[in-house]
C-alpha cells in the first residue's frame, strides 16, 4: 500500500492557498468541499480525508489519489494536487458545476434521448480505463458526474485496480464494488476480468431509466436469485417506452458469460451508442433540473 508520504508531495500549507470553503457533503471519515484559488480564483474541489485514524477506506483513498494522478483524460476530474496537514490528506480536483446523474434521476425520470449521451460518454471514459490496463469496478448513476457544458467524468476511483486483457483476477482476494451493480462473476466469487465495468454500466443503465437499479428492494439472497433466473436467462424487459435499441444494449451487456459480453471499445459502435447526440444536449437536462451547484 502506497504511504501517506508518497501521496502528500506538497509541502505548503493549503490554507495559504486556498479560501472560501463551502462544504458539499461528509462520508465516514472525510469532507468535501468547494474552494477557491487565492492565486488564480480558480473554483476547486477538496476532499478532506482523515488518514490518522485506521479505517478500511484508507487504501481505498489511496487508490483515488494514484488514480486521479495518473490519469489523463477528459472523462475523469482533473487532480491537481494533495497536501498533508495535521492529520488530514487534502486531495486537490477539479469542480465539477453540475450534478451527479444519480440526483438528475432522483428528479425525475431521465429521457432516453439523454441516456444515450451519458451512457455514451460513460462508454469513453470506461474505454480508456480498459485501453490502460484498469478497471474501475463501481459503475453506477452515484459515480457519473455530469458539468455544466455537457461533461461527463466518471468519479470514486477508489476501487480501480490494474489488469491486463488477458489477466483474471481472484474474486475472494479483491471483491469490490457496490452489490446491486456486482457481475455475477463477482458475486459468485469467480475470477473476473475487465468485462465487470460492462455488467454494472448496463445496470447502470436500468438504474437511469427505471430510477432505480433492478431488485433494488429485495433482500440479498432472492436478489442473487431472481438476477441468476432473470439477467442469466435474458428475460428482463424495460418499459414499453423504451426503444428496442435501448433493450438490446442492455442485454448485450448483461451477457452472463463474460468471454462472450463485449468489450467497450464494441460497444461505442452499438446501434443504440451511435444513435446518440452532442453532449451540449446534457446542458438542457441540468438547466430542467436547476441543478448547477452555486450557480442556480
Amino acid at each position: 500500500m502506497v504511504s501517506t508520504k508518497q501521496i502528500a508531495r506538497e509541502k505548503a500549507d493549503p490554507l495559504t492557498i486556498y479560501h472560501n470553503f463551502v462544504p458539499l457533503g461528509r462520508g465516514g471519515f472525510s469532507t468535501v468541499f468547494k474552494a477557491q484559488d487565492k492565486f488564480t480564483n480558480e473554483t476547486v474541489a477538496i476532499k478532506i480525508v482523515d488518514v490518522e485514524q485506521p479505517h478500511r477506506s484508507s487504501e481505498k483513498i489511496y487508490r483515488e489519489v494514484e488514480a486521479l494522478a495518473k490519469l489523463q483524460s477528459p472523462y475523469f476530474p482533473k487532480f491537481y494536487g494533495s497536501y498533508r496537514r495535521d492529520q488530514k490528506l487534502w486531495i486537490i480536483m477539479e469542480f465539477i458545476n453540475g450534478s451527479s446523474a444519480m440526483d438528475l434521476m432522483m428528479r425525475g425520470p431521465v429521457d432516453e434521448f439523454y441516456i444515450r449521451i451519458i451512457l455514451r460518454e460513460v462508454l469513453k471514459g470506461i474505454n480508456y480505463l480498459h485501453s490502460n490496463n484498469l478497471i474501475h469496478r463501481d459503475i453506477k448513476a452515484a459515480n457519473i458526474l455530469i458539468g455544466g457544458n455537457g461533461e461527463v467524468k466518471i468519479g470514486d476511483l477508489g476501487g480501480i485496480i490494474e489488469a491486463t486483457d488477458s489477466q483474471w483476477i481472484s474474486g475472494q482476494d479483491t471483491m469490490y464494488g457496490t452489490r446491486l451493480w456486482l457481475s455475477p462473476e463477482q458475486l459468485f466469487n469467480s475470477r473476473y476480468n475487465k468485462k465487470v465495468d460492462i455488467w454494472s454500466l448496463g445496470i447502470t443503465a436500468i438504474e437511469l431509466s427505471q430510477r432505480e437499479p433492478p431488485f433494488f428492494r429485495q433482500p440479498e439472497m432472492e436478489f442473487i436469485e431472481h438476477m441468476s433466473d432473470v439477467f442469466l436467462g435474458g428475460d428482463y424487459k424495460l418499459d414499453y417506452k423504451f426503444t428496442m435499441d435501448f433493450h438490446n444494449f442492455i442485454k448485450r451487456c448483461l451477457i452472463g458469460n463474460p468471454h462472450r459480453r463485449p468489450s467497450a471499445e464494441e460497444l461505442l459502435n452499438d446501434p443504440f451508442i451511435k444513435g446518440s447526440s452532442d453532449k451540449q444536449y446534457l446542458k438542457s437536462l441540468l438547466i430542467q433540473n436547476h441543478d448547477f451547484r452555486g450557480e442556480l
